[in-house]
């Protein structure tokens, strides 16, 4: 699976419905890539409040940046705060 499960992790954003581009990356990494986009950062946010998110990995951006309500992304990312918490104590 890649981020947000739409091969945003190569330099130049392509589409994984694009079976050509799907096939280059899935020989390039050696895995099958799902063929649904996935979520954007404001959909993962919604769905984790939702408890639709399974795990949450962040790199490389900052949700409290770039998300236009900073409350919501607060709200959401405490949980996986709270999560992380009692799983690591």
């Amino acid at each position: 699976m890649t981020w947000e499960r739409s091969l945003i992790t190569i330099p130049v954003y392509q589409k994984v419905g694009d079976e050509r581009i799907r096939e280059k990356m899935e020989n390039a990494w050696g895995s099958k890539l799902d063929t649904r986009p996935g979520l954007t950062v404001t959909e993962m946010m919604e769905s984790s409040l939702a408890g639709r998110v399974k795990g949450l990995y962040i790199m490389g951006e900052n949700p409290m940046m770039t998300d236009p309500n900073i409350n919501h992304v607060r709200e959401a990312l405490a949980i996986w705060i709270s999560l992380w918490s009692k799983t690591s104590s």
